[in-house]
């Protein structure tokens, strides 16, 4: 008698949805303008926190919107963290983390591997915004 409980209870955490996310990624003019800097270059360390977020070591090749250190560490966390890779170059659209730097997710526009075209899209933004 006690298999079926068991099987029960089974069945049922099996069946629960884990947590995903749920967001619709900005377009690259609407997500220059809700972030704080925006930022290419390449991740160099991932590290996973007991915490559930994620620190990433990125070192930046060129900023828009603020200068910023060439070597940056990023905070990302929630159900839309940003999935990166140490040795995958990225543009980044960054928000301030208080104190403590700047943070992502997945939901901010990040996209990997950018073209010469994408960049050169951010780089007619930046203009227009210092007109």
């Amino acid at each position: 008698m006690m298999r079926v409980p068991l099987l029960i209870v089974t069945a049922l955490v099996a069946a629960t949805p884990a947590a995903a996310c749920r967001c619709r990624a900005p377009s690259t003019p609407q997500a220059f303008a809700r972030a704080d800097a925006v930022a290419v270059g390449m991740v160099s360390a991932v590290r996973d926190r007991d915490t559930g977020d994620t620190i990433l070591e990125f070192a930046v090749e060129r900023a828009w919107k603020k200068p910023l250190a060439r070597s940056i560490t990023i905070r990302t966390a929630t159900t839309c963290k940003l999935r990166a890779s140490a040795g995958t170059r990225y543009l980044l659209f960054l928000r301030r983390d208080g104190h403590r730097g700047y943070f992502t997710t997945r939901c901010m526009g990040d996209r990997p591997n950018p073209d010469t075209a994408l960049l050169g899209d951010v780089d007619r933004l930046a203009r227009s915004r210092a007109r």
